[in-house]
């Protein structure tokens, strides 16, 4: 029987569940969480739905801590999974708006560049344990990949790709020029390649916003290639494909996970859209070969050198001056909020300082703002 171990329990990785199992009642669904109590309440959540469709899956929900490396390693050499998945953080997106209302708004400002030990540190514990674990499993990150992705490139048990962020944006661009152009959706074939600031910012405005972009849009009739900054296409989702954003449009990064891992669980060839793929920074059009293998898939005309440079001059706007495996570096902008909202900044993040930075994070999110964040 196939194995797939999710890493967290939380509001994605549940999600993420309750679309795989209907989809793969026949694979082995093995759940690592901090807490036993509250995984099997929100896992009998999820048997009760399966049950109404008859489904009986195998579930099991092992308790550890992604900090304790040495456990999680020894769970996945004994598991032996095909794919694992990371869908934790110690600092999920939405609490951001916690903070008092201008600080909210400098950090959204800065853009995530200023949290980098906070979206690092998980992923890169389960780097390590899977890279200990002596098995080979396709690793799929949720955390920020854009970024995280990059700075683990290389190290064994690194990342494959990532999901969400530019992801979330291709079932909106289909839809709308679909209505646009008056043809069926399935017909539109879409190449995006972007940063997670254009995937955040741009479908919130008829303006353009600043990040450096590629898109390509295709039909059997019609072809459109547009080389961003522009408002062009968010305008033509805008106009046809607005949806709902903010904590309850998180169903679309859900499916844009349950889609990616599915694309590994079927063994089918694909296209798709990934952030972090091949540990390069923003998003990128992939192919998913039957073999589980990726590539990158871009739009005509377009080499990887020059996709993965848009993406570095993008990641700028949200916050990062740098990233590869030799630390990240954020932005002026990301240094200063750091100064305002938890009093000191983190002018390198490397992997052998992201946990004392992480923890001083965490304790000035604690301490100042009364988040109750769990500590590393």
């Amino acid at each position: 029987m196939s194995t797939i171990l999710l890493l967290g329990n939380g509001r994605l990785g549940s999600s993420v569940l309750d679309q795989l199992v209907p989809r793969f009642p026949d694979w082995n669904y093995v759940i690592v969480s901090r807490s036993q109590d509250s995984a099997n309440m929100r896992l009998n959540l999820s048997r009760y739905v399966f049950s109404q469709w008859g489904l009986h899956p195998s579930i099991q929900h092992i308790t550890s801590n992604l900090t304790d490396v040495e456990r999680i390693s020894e769970v996945i050499s004994l598991t032996n999974p095909d794919i694992v998945f990371n869908a934790t953080t110690p600092f999920p997106w939405w609490r951001i708006s916690e903070l008092p209302g201008d600080l909210s708004q400098m950090a959204d400002a800065a853009g995530p560049g200023m949290w980098a030990a906070l979206d690092v540190l998980l992923p890169s514990l389960a780097t390590k344990a899977v890279g200990q674990s002596g098995v080979s499993p396709v690793h799929v990150n949720a955390c920020y990949p854009d970024l995280t992705n990059a700075f683990l490139k290389g190290a064994p048990g690194a990342p494959l790709v990532g999901i969400g962020n530019i992801s979330n944006l291709i079932p909106g661009f289909r839809l709308a020029y679909a209505a646009e152009w008056g043809i069926d959706p399935s017909s539109i074939d879409v190449r995006f390649v972007g940063h997670h600031y254009t995937s955040l910012n741009a479908p919130s405005t008829d303006k353009a916003t600043p990040a450096p972009f590629l898109l390509e849009i295709k039909s059997v009739e019609r072809e459109l290639q547009i080389s961003g900054p522009s408002a062009e296409p968010f305008q033509v989702l805008r106009k046809w494909a607005l949806r709902t954003r903010g904590e309850a449009g998180q169903a679309v990064t859900t499916g844009s996970a349950s889609t990616v891992l599915a694309a590994f669980m079927s063994g089918k060839d694909g296209q798709f859209h990934c952030p972090g793929a091949l540990g390069l920074p923003g998003g990128y059009p992939v192919r998913i070969s039957a073999g589980k293998e990726v590539s990158l898939d871009l739009p005509k005309n377009l080499d990887a050198n020059t996709a993965q440079l848009i993406n570095e001059k993008a990641q700028f706007f949200d916050g990062t001056q740098a990233v590869d495996s030799s630390g990240v570096i954020p932005t002026l902008a990301s240094l200063e909020a750091q100064e305002m909202i938890v009093g000191f900044n983190t002018p390198k993040v490397t992997i052998e300082n992201c946990i004392e930075y992480a923890n001083e994070m965490l304790t000035v999110l604690n301490g100042r703002y009364k988040l109750g964040l769990g500590t590393v």
